[in-house]
């Protein structure tokens, strides 16, 4: 999908709420409690039915006219009516770096500071913006993006009533290699929508606020597939009897669930039922996990999977799915988002039938390919090839490295410096006296040192000395 190039007049967020509009308090929050909640692997315990009480697993579900009555309660498919596993897949989690440039960022900062500061003081209402009719709430904190060293500080949080969360940098203009602003998307609306049109949405978004999108990069991508009416068991006996084939570096137990606590704080053993594991770890992981035991607590999420994933309700679904993050998405070839939708087919078939695979029995460690493939394995390769189409096999040619220019280093430098002054608490009037007062410093470091010398041999161990040498001549 081609990248956005907004063009008219500046964008002009409205401050009233439009009638029938969403309240402040009607959004969802976009804080880490509400990320752990949407990721969904954490936190619950048992399997709930719809009524929140617990699902026996040798008592039928209540049977009904529809999958979801008018009255908002999901009961099983109808009698006499047949299966209908659609095993269908999707992307859950989808995050995606933006180099952005604005229409006009100084009366953007201004609603948005405006609005932030009246999230820091508990004003309701006033901390909610609109865009053509859209409202987004603004958190009263900034936020992190990235890993490590590249990790940047966004200080803008928009929280949209569609779902997307919109981080966004007080830079006007993106770095060349870093990016200034960030939009994230969880499972409900992946699941409502498809990533596609999540990434059509993300983009009107941003030309409403006012951005102009000259980039963007792919930082995450949970790629998936539920398995309704498929029992965790089924896959947890034969990992935990070591019959798999894999190639990632490490792998854990997902959880045992040995008790819960009630109200009233007394223990209650479930004994020692597995509900899933995880296999690799850093940037490429698989978390193989019972998906009605995670959303259980979360009506929204299995409403949303019944419609749109299962067709159906059903208390037993596991949920295979891979965490793919930027350093593994750029071993695959993918830098954009279209790289992502172009590539993900051959992706998602490479993890699930090479990357990892159950398998029917043990494995010879020297033959590990002649090991059959678990049959209930087997469906879940075919529901990933449902979703993700016919791989294109364009191949994995790696993301090549940004070109490093040594004016960076330069750059580097000035931004040490600023960094050395504000420490230091020293005063800088201008850009000359900045320019002087570094000099006078280097003066004083340089006094002892032979940096001619230093230089030569840091030009040796680059190889970068141009040598007198010419080519032999053809005699």
């Amino acid at each position: 999908m081609s990248d956005v190039i907004s063009n008219g007049s500046d964008p002009s967020p409205r401050r009233a709420s439009p009638p029938g509009g969403p309240s402040p308090g009607d959004a969802q929050p976009g804080g880490d409690a509400s990320r752990h909640r949407e990721e969904g692997k954490e936190g619950s315990r048992g399997t709930l039915g719809p009524d929140g009480s617990p699902v026996q697993e040798n008592q039928s579900a209540q049977k009904s006219a529809s999958p979801c009555p008018p009255d908002g309660y999901i009961t099983n498919r109808p009698p006499n009516r047949p299966p209908e596993k659609t095993n269908a897949g999707g992307e859950d989690w989808f995050e995606v770096s933006l180099y952005l440039s604005y229409r006009n960022f100084h009366g953007l900062s201004a609603v948005l500071d405006a609005a932030r500061k009246a999230a820091e003081n508990g004003e309701e209402g006033d901390d909610t913006v609109f865009f053509d009719g859209v409202s987004y709430l603004v958190r009263p904190s900034g936020a992190s993006a990235g890993n490590d060293k590249k990790r940047v500080y966004c200080r803008w949080q928009l929280q949209s009533e569609n779902g997307l969360v919109i981080q966004l940098m007080n830079r006007a203009q993106p770095h060349l290699t870093m990016p200034n602003g960030n939009v994230r998307a969880t499972s409900l609306l992946l699941m409502r929508l498809g990533a596609e049109r999540v990434w059509g949405l993300a983009q009107e978004s941003l030309r409403s606020i006012g951005c102009i999108l000259e980039r963007n990069k792919l930082s995450r991508v949970d790629p998936c597939v539920d398995m309704p009416e498929m029992r965790i068991q089924s896959l947890c006996e034969p990992y935990s009897a070591g019959n798999y084939v894999t190639r990632a570096r490490a792998s854990t137990y997902f959880e045992y669930e040995d008790h819960v606590v009630e109200t009233n704080s007394e223990v209650h053993s479930f004994g020692r039922r597995q509900t899933g594991f995880v296999v690799g770890q850093g940037s490429l992981k698989l978390r193989v996990y019972d998906k009605c035991r995670e959303a259980n607590k979360v009506v929204e999420k299995i409403t949303a999977a019944v419609d749109h994933r299962w067709g159906y309700w059903t208390p037993w679904a596991s949920r295979v799915e891979f965490r793919i993050r930027r350093e593994t998405l750029k071993d695959f070839g993918v830098d954009t988002v279209a790289d992502w939708f172009a590539k993900r087919a051959e992706i998602c078939e490479y993890l699930c039938t090479k990357w990892f695979r159950l398998t029917s029995g043990p494995v010879d460690r020297d033959h590990a390919d002649r090991a059959e493939t678990l049959p209930e394995w087997q469906l879940i390769q075919q529901a990933f090839a449902a979703w993700t189409g016919k791989p294109n096999y364009v191949g994995f040619q790696p993301v090549a490295k940004e070109e490093f220019l040594p004016s960076q280093l330069i750059q580097q430098a000035i931004g040490l410096l600023v960094s050395y002054f504000a420490r230091t608490g020293t005063r800088i009037e201008s850009n000359q006296h900045f320019i002087e007062t570094t000099s006078s410093i280097l003066k004083k470091l340089t006094r002892p040192r032979n940096l001619v010398s230093e230089i030569e041999r840091r030009t040796l161990e680059l190889g970068m000395v141009r040598t007198p040498f010419k080519e032999f001549e053809s005699e």
